[in-house]
């Protein structure tokens, strides 16, 4: 089927903004259309080919960063740079204990969007439309606030371009290449900055889009644009897709079973990934579909304190990644990567275990984040399997 950047305009499209002018949504595209690429398609390339390695054993995926970025974080060199180097010094961690190269994929430059379970948040018996990220609504508990304003991706477009300067600076330093990745969520952005390079379709935002569980309907609007962009795809991958669901988006994603294209990243939980995961792996097998799996063990684990505050226990993430890399073995399978998010800022979201629960945790933004010493503490564990 004919495909164009504009073909998802014609799904239907889950999360969608409910902006209070359309035509200020088609303004803004054409704005933003108009502003140079992000990303160079060199990078893209080899980012994907990089990717063949780390499905074969050869290297290992880190991809990590902030649950949301902020704008105003973005404008501040040192919270980039301080991000970075956190990245930076998780990876040579699991390089050290894991004795293979380390591909580092950024959550940044783009993950200013975020899909939201609920639609709308409750405060002292005032309902107002829930935070959807820094792109879309500011963060204020106020109904001025929590309206859609369509440029605010023209801000977000801004301060992707200062972090990926940022981002380039840093891999002259460190001799390193890093990549970046967002949810590929808010569909007027992606469209925007969706260019034709030598009859191929490119979405010159980010290197490395990712699906996620809540837009992964195989009729949908994001299935219909990502199925159209020459990058590489990460598919987000919950305890409640079954082995036909992830077959019939692999065929329509990766219809010629191109080798780096889909890197499946689960989020089962602790719980529950014993269950869920041999029948995914298994069916992809039977299948002879060329997929990269990494692990997220961070979504899946995410509970209420007995204050209300989200938080994930540390003890619960490390499970999930021993046991997922205990199932890929005993399957002839290869685990790749893994999935954090962390910050470099000193807070105290994810706890050390339950029994940690009587002393609080910090109340989160959108979801709890590792602080710099939890995420080193995992890679060194991570290097032991």
């Amino acid at each position: 089927m004919h495909w164009q950047p504009t073909s998802w305009q014609d799904k239907l499209c889950a999360q969608a903004i409910p902006y209070p002018s359309l035509a200020e949504v088609q303004q803004v595209i054409q704005e933003i259309s108009l502003l140079p690429a992000l990303i160079e398609v060199q990078e893209i390339v080899q980012l994907q080919s990089q990717l063949v390695l780390a499905a074969e054993g050869k290297a290992f995926i880190l991809q990590g960063g902030d649950c949301a970025e902020r704008f105003a974080n973005a404008s501040q060199a040192n919270h980039v740079s301080n991000t970075l180097n956190l990245l930076s010094t998780v990876a040579d961690r699991l390089r050290h204990g894991l004795q293979k190269p380390i591909i580092g994929i950024g959550r940044l430059a783009g993950q200013y969007a975020k899909p939201r379970t609920h639609e709308y948040e409750v405060q002292q018996g005032i309902s107002l439309p829930a935070y959807r990220g820094d792109m879309i609504n500011a963060v204020e508990f106020s109904a001025a606030a929590r309206i859609p304003k369509p440029r605010l991706m023209l801000q977000a477009y801004q301060c992707a371009k200062h972090t990926l300067q940022c981002l380039q600076e840093f891999k002259s330093i460190v001799n390193e290449m890093f990549y970046s990745s967002h949810e590929a969520l808010l569909l007027p952005y992606e469209q925007a900055l969706t260019r034709c390079i030598d009859g191929a379709w490119y979405n010159l935002s980010t290197h490395f889009p990712w699906l996620g569980m809540r837009t992964a309907a195989i009729e949908g609007a994001h299935v219909e644009y990502l199925r159209g962009i020459a990058n590489p795809i990460a598919i987000k991958i919950g305890p409640w897709l079954s082995s036909q669901a992830l077959l019939a988006l692999l065929t329509q994603l990766n219809p010629q079973r191109l080798p780096g294209r889909i890197t499946l990243i689960h989020r089962l939980g602790n719980k529950k990934i014993n269950d869920t995961l041999p029948g995914l792996i298994e069916a992809i097998q039977q299948h002879h579909q060329p997929v990269l799996w990494m692990c997220d063990p961070m979504h899946g684990n995410t509970q209420l304190t007995q204050k209300g505050f989200k938080t994930r226990y540390i003890d619960e993430i490390l499970a999930e990644v021993k046991q997922a890399f205990t199932i890929h073995r005993r399957l002839n399978s290869c685990l790749s990567g893994i999935h954090l998010e962390f910050t470099s800022e000193d807070v105290n979201e994810c706890l050390h275990s339950t029994m940690a629960q009587a002393n609080g945790s910090d109340k989160v933004l959108i979801d709890p984040r590792l602080n710099a010493q939890q995420a080193l503490n995992l890679a060194s564990e991570i290097s032991h399997y």
